[in-house]
């Protein structure tokens, strides 16, 4: 029993949890290979951000400024976009809202 259970810990020792969402994930970092796991990892991080970004870095004639900045300042603590993405979104909100 007691090899049992140390071999089911040391198999898991080198698993890749990923966390932040709704529900946290565990991948095993050898199956079926660690290049397609983080591969696949790294893709999910990609849709999550551009949806997070579609949907929260949007604006038209009805989001307030205090609004919208509160978004892009969320997305931007969290590591969603960069200081450059930021600087970027909030030029454009700027502009728009002068025209």
């Amino acid at each position: 029993m007691l090899i049992a259970i140390i071999a089911y810990f040391k198999q898991h020792q080198d698993d890749i949890f990923l966390v932040g969402g709704q529900i946290n994930l565990t991948f095993y970092r050898a199956i079926p290979n660690e290049h397609d796991v983080l591969e696949f990892i790294e893709k999910t991080r990609n849709e999550v951000k551009a949806y997070l970004k579609e949907r929260y870095a949007v604006f038209d004639a009805t989001t307030t400024e205090l609004d919208f900045y509160s978004r892009i300042n969320w997305l931007r603590e969290k590591e969603v976009i960069s200081p450059a993405e930021f600087a970027e979104y909030k030029t454009n909100f700027d502009t728009q809202r002068l025209l």
